[in-house]
């Protein structure tokens, strides 16, 4: 009785669903057209007694369906409105192909799979039941709650609930205006976590998408569902006017910070700053602070209004501060072995240069331009000296040495006559 019900299913399964539904007024028969399905779907059971499979692949509905032997094998073709079941899992295409001894399934035209809350649509899927892997390929995308990952190529495992990502990856998280883009990814959607090569980009946007910060490298993982980001290699920062390098930086999003180690520096405007480590403190996507911790250096370039010698000015210690408020440096703190050589600007000529050494000095800013220097010393060991420009050979020499030393490529006589050529135009 079994054999002639595979039999007529095979050659139509919509007659097959609806005689199905009339049975189902009897528990007895309920419990035959179960016993069926599994005959004819499992292929390995020979009596109800043996162990039923758990979770199997199972067709729900199908437009057409045809029935054929390849190569010894046996191979089910579903068209029109195709519906298969696993479980809780759904999947929904316009043409499958079952090849049943291998447990192997290929779906195909506008494919949706549906498990608990996320979605993967595709243009083909060839699905492994036994393992619960997909391989995706065509306008590949993968919905999961506020997140999409979409890629050329997707082959995920359901079970680990582990994604890898292949040609044009992007991972988006609309909730927190975050972005990720790279060639490919391995992404473990159980732990929130994503790594990233070729070309990682990450975009990270304000509420109206017009400000944003920009983070490259070579690897990027992201860690707890993006509130965490490394960067490996090549790494560059930027928002607005202020961009920073290193090899290595951690991008700590809900403590709106960025740590740059291993080489970094940051430039903003003719500000170029140095140190062992620089952290980036940030206001949503606004950088409100640039924090140099060891071996700090500040090295700013005189206006090129101003005709002098050495066009630089600097600052040093072992831990420099500046504070930027309305896209404007504010205020200046360097503690710990203090140094400064400014430049005394008085209408758009230099009056001189001021040399200051202290445990602390502090600078206030006025719309980019210094208004006051506060310099403090324990037990008031602090220095300032003031050099008009008459007497500053001396100091511009040790000014240039400190340039010199700290990285600056400094060419005294070209740089002279560069502010010149540009004062005369």
């Amino acid at each position: 009785m079994a054999l002639r019900r595979m039999k007529f299913l095979n050659k139509n399964v919509g007659e097959s669903i609806y005689r199905h539904r009339k049975l189902a007024d009897s528990s007895f028969a309920l419990s035959f057209l179960g016993l069926c399905l599994l005959v004819a779907w499992g292929g390995l059971m020979a009596a109800s007694s043996d162990p039923l499979p758990a979770e199997r692949l199972e067709l729900i509905h199908a437009d057409q369906f045809e029935g054929v032997t390849i190569n010894g094998q046996q191979v089910r073709k579903f068209e029109g409105q195709v519906e298969f079941r696993q479980g809780t899992a759904q999947m929904l295409c316009q043409r499958a192909t079952q090849y049943v001894d291998e447990e192997r399934v290929i779906f195909e035209g506008q494919v949706s799979m549906a498990d608990s809350g996320k979605q993967m649509l595709a243009d083909r899927v060839e699905y492994f039941e036994g393992a619960r892997r997909a391989l995706a390929t065509g306008n590949v995308k993968m919905i999961d709650s506020s997140k999409t990952l979409s890629a050329d190529e997707i082959e995920y495992f359901d079970k680990e609930e582990i994604a890898n990502a292949r040609g044009r990856v992007v991972i988006k998280d609309e909730k927190e205006r975050l972005t990720l883009t790279g060639g490919r990814a391995d992404y473990n959607r159980a732990i929130g976590y994503a790594k990233v090569f070729e070309h990682p980009v990450l975009i990270q946007s304000d509420s109206t998408q017009e400000k944003e910060i920009t983070i490259t490298g070579e690897i990027m993982e992201m860690f707890e569902d993006g509130d965490r980001i490394m960067v490996e290699r090549a790494v560059q920062i930027v928002r607005g006017e202020v961009t920073a390098q290193s090899d290595s930086l951690e991008y700590l999003r809900k403590q709106d910070r960025a740590i740059l180690s291993a080489k970094p520096k940051a430039q903003r405007q003719n500000d170029h700053l140095t140190g062992k480590n620089i952290e980036l403190i940030l206001r949503g996507t606004e950088v409100s602070a640039i924090h140099i911790v060891g071996n700090a250096v500040v090295t700013s370039r005189v206006d090129t209004l101003i005709t002098t010698n050495i066009p630089y000015d600097l600052l040093t210690g072992d831990d420099i501060m500046v504070s930027i408020a309305n896209e404007a440096v504010d205020t200046v703190i360097v503690k710990g072995k203090a140094t400064s050589y400014y430049h005394v600007i008085e209408e758009n000529k230099e009056k001189g240069l001021n040399k200051v050494l202290g445990d602390e000095i502090r600078m206030f800013f006025a719309n980019d331009e210094m208004e006051r220097v506060d310099v403090g010393s324990s037990p008031s060991s602090s220095i300032g000296m003031f050099y008009p420009p008459s007497s500053k050979k001396e100091i511009e020499t040790e000014l240039a040495a400190f340039l010199t030393k700290n990285g600056a490529e400094l060419n005294t006589g070209s740089d002279a006559r560069e502010q010149r050529s540009e004062n005369h135009m």
